[in-house]
Order: C-alpha cells, then structure tokens, then sequence
C-alpha cells in the first residue's frame, strides 16, 4: 500500500536534507584526494545500434512475459 505524506511533513524532509548536503559540500571541496568520486566513461554507440539494443531488450520482455502468461495459465 502506498502511504501519501502530507506536504508540510515533505517540505520539512526536503529541506533538512538540503540542510544537511549544504552542510556537507564544504567539507568535500576541502577533503582533496580523501574522496575520490569514480570517472564513469560513456562509450559513443551509433544510432543504428542503440535502436537495435532497444528492439531486443523489447523482444527479451515481450518473451518474458509470454512465458510467464503461459505458465501461469496452466
């Protein structure tokens, strides 16, 4: 079940956790090398192949759920 939260309890969280980060960033940019934050490297893929990769995540969830279907229909 979901559980709505009321706006006052939502901007109180939202701002407390601005509070804290604000708080925080400070003591980041002074640490130096102490924290490394990891380089995330982003190949270049054509076009052509993304949509490819896109057809066959697509065609891999329609199987799934068919094999699903079927099983769960027996």
């Amino acid at each position: 079940m979901i559980q709505s939260m009321d706006t006052t309890q939502q901007r109180r969280k939202v701002f407390w956790s601005a509070f804290w980060c604000g708080m925080a960033s400070p003591g980041l940019l002074l640490a130096g090398d102490v924290v490394r934050i990891p380089r995330v490297e982003v190949r270049q893929v054509s076009a052509l192949d993304a949509l490819r990769g896109d057809w066959e995540r697509i065609g891999d969830d329609f199987r799934r759920v068919i094999s699903r279907e079927e099983t769960a229909g027996q």
